[in-house]
């Protein structure tokens, strides 16, 4: 897709950078640790997913807080595309069994200080939260509950 150039110049006042994010695919056994671009200007930011998720469906997201044993609150944001017209997901049927999903999930932590509006690199110890946190939401939407929105879900370890 080509730009003109005010398009280019529409979007110099907007900053782009990368963070990592951990990417559950639907074609592979071992999840994968990903480079997630985002779009940001004063008030907001925005992860540009399309790419990294395969499938033409619409893009879902969803904000989880995930608690620690140590009492501390994780928040990660959560982006898949789930429809019957995509690949089923072989590492969700080993993490969660006796669920099936279809399409691809991606989990990039959220900036604690705004929730809503930003996201962070991903620490060392966020893949066993993210994973947690994956396994507690595929578990309750495959089983028909619904994800009460703007309460955000608060999952345990």
């Amino acid at each position: 897709m080509t730009y003109s150039h005010s398009n280019i110049i529409r979007y110099r006042a907007y900053g782009f950078r990368a963070v990592s994010a951990r990417l559950y695919p639907a074609l592979v056994r071992e999840p994968a640790r990903a480079l997630v671009d985002t779009i940001f200007n004063r008030n907001r930011e925005l992860c540009l997913v399309d790419h990294l998720l395969s499938g033409k469906s619409k893009v879902h997201h969803v904000l989880v807080r995930v608690q620690d044993l140590a009492g501390k609150i994780h928040l990660f944001c959560i982006f898949f595309r789930n429809s019957t017209l995509l690949d089923t997901n072989n590492l969700i049927e080993a993490m969660v069994p006796g669920r099936t999903w279809t399409g691809d999930i991606l989990a990039v932590r959220a900036a604690a200080k705004n929730n809503v509006d930003g996201v962070v690199h991903l620490c060392s110890n966020d893949d066993i939260l993210i994973d947690f946190a994956v396994r507690s939401l595929v578990e309750r939407m495959t089983r028909g509950l619904r994800l009460c929105i703007p309460v955000y879900p608060v999952f345990c370890m």
